[in-house]
Formats: C-alpha cells, sequence, structure tokens
C-alpha cells in the first residue's frame, strides 16, 4: 500500500465515529424541522445554522480526503455521490439534500466501526436511509399540487418501497425536487445494496476459506515436524556408519 493510501485509510478509520455521530446528529436536525411546522423563527434559524454547520463539516471531510489521495482526479470521479449529495446542496432549493450527505457518511465509514454483527449494521444503516427519504420526500411534497405523499405514513411507505426497489406506485413524487430527492435514494439504495452483497460475499468466502487454511497450516506443520525428524536421523546416521 502506498504512502498516500495508506494516509487516508488511517484517516477513514480516525474519523469515521465522529462523522457517523454527526450524520445522526443531522437526521434529527433535519426531522425537527420538518415535522415542527409551528417552530418559533429563532428555532428555524437555528436548526438550518446547525445543519449548515454539519454539512460544512462533511464537505471539508471530503475535500480531505481528496487532497490524502495518491490520485485526486480518480478519487472524485469514483466518488460521484459524494459530490452529487455536497455539491448540489447549495442551491437553496435543493438544501434537503443535503442530509443524503449525512446518509453516504455512514453508508462509506460503517465498515471501519464495529457494530457487534453485520446484521446490526446493515439495520442500522437501512433504518436511516428510509428515514432520510421520508423526511426529504415529505418536507418537498406535503404542499404540492396534486402530491399523494402528504402524511409522515405516506412518506414511510414510499421510501420503504422505494428503497427495496417494490415500487407499488400508490405513492410517488409529483415536485422536481421530489423526484430528484428520490433518484438520489435510489443511488444510495443502490450503493447500500452493494455494500450488503459485498459483505456477505467476504463473509461467506472467509468461512469457505478457512478450514482449507487450518488444513494446510496443519499439514505444513506436520511436514516441517518430518523434516526435523528426518534430519536427526540423517545425522545420528552420519555419527553412527554401522547403523
Amino acid at each position: 500500500m502506498q504512502r498516500g493510501e495508506a494516509a487516508l485509510e488511517r484517516y477513514e478509520t480516525r474519523s469515521s465515529r465522529p462523522l457517523i455521530g454527526l450524520a445522526f446528529a443531522f437526521l434529527a436536525l433535519y426531522a425537527t424541522q420538518v415535522l415542527w411546522l409551528s417552530a418559533p423563527g429563532p428555532v428555524e434559524v437555528l436548526l438550518e445554522a446547525a445543519q449548515v454547520l454539519i454539512w460544512v463539516v462533511f464537505l471539508a471531510d471530503f475535500t480531505y480526503r481528496i487532497l490524502l489521495a495518491p490520485r485526486r482526479l480518480r478519487y472524485v470521479v469514483s466518488h460521484p455521490l459524494d459530490v452529487l449529495t455536497l455539491l448540489l446542496p447549495m442551491f437553496r432549493p435543493l438544501r434537503a439534500l443535503r442530509v443524503f450527505a449525512a446518509a453516504r457518511i455512514l453508508i462509506d465509514r460503517s465498515h471501519h466501526v464495529s457494530f457487534g454483527r453485520v446484521a446490526a449494521a446493515i439495520g442500522v444503516t437501512a433504518v436511516f436511509i428510509m428515514a432520510v427519504g421520508a423526511l426529504v420526500v415529505l418536507d418537498y411534497e406535503r404542499f404540492a399540487d396534486g402530491a399523494s405523499i402528504t402524511t409522515l405514513g405516506d412518506a414511510v411507505w414510499w421510501s420503504i418501497v422505494t428503497l427495496t426497489s417494490v415500487g407499488y406506485g400508490d405513492t410517488y413524487p409529483v415536485t422536481g425536487q421530489g423526484r430528484a430527492a428520490a433518484i438520489a435514494m435510489m443511488a444510495v439504495g443502490v450503493s447500500l445494496l452493494g455494500a450488503v452483497t459485498a459483505t456477505f460475499a467476504a463473509w461467506f468466502t472467509e468461512r469457505v476459506r478457512q478450514p482449507e487454511e487450518d488444513a494446510i497450516a496443519a499439514l505444513t506443520t506436520e511436514i516441517r515436524a518430518l523434516r526435523v525428524e528426518l534430519g536427526e536421523l540423517a545425522r545420528d546416521r552420519d555419527r553412527d556408519p554401522r547403523a
């Protein structure tokens, strides 16, 4: 591993827990903003400012990772969702897409943090993505003309069927922002599915390979012991020509 790659790996490992914590904090702030419609003006401003601050931290994190990467342009090209979820929210109508930056942090960094079991990590990430999608689409669709997603229950249902690729079509976004959020959610969902597939493939391969490695190690030990024994017999024969 090159020095730059090693530095990037060390940084991602060290920063995983704080950034995942910020991702959940971002979700809590955004949920409060979306669901508390009667929040006083100062509280609304405080919630927005806190989200922007966390988003800036995400942006700084991605920028620093680019600087650490040995091939910076290749690193940016290989992380298109990071670029979109961080740059698009700079436009006011797409500010809710900032929450997908938090989702990407959780997916990208969760493999650096031990959740105890793989199933737990997958479950936490899936619930996080579903909550993100429900809040974002509700934020955009709730008061739109002809909207079919007007309550939190509708939004949660839509989020579940979208993330699982079922797509019944009974609820769907009608606004441009809502559809953009749906595209982002589907892209993140594909990333999650890829992470799940890769994790279980690695786990299955390890389970199959481990017995073979154990058998090879045992056979190697036996061969070494036999070589030592044969060497001792050869030395005894040399010392006693009559043998």
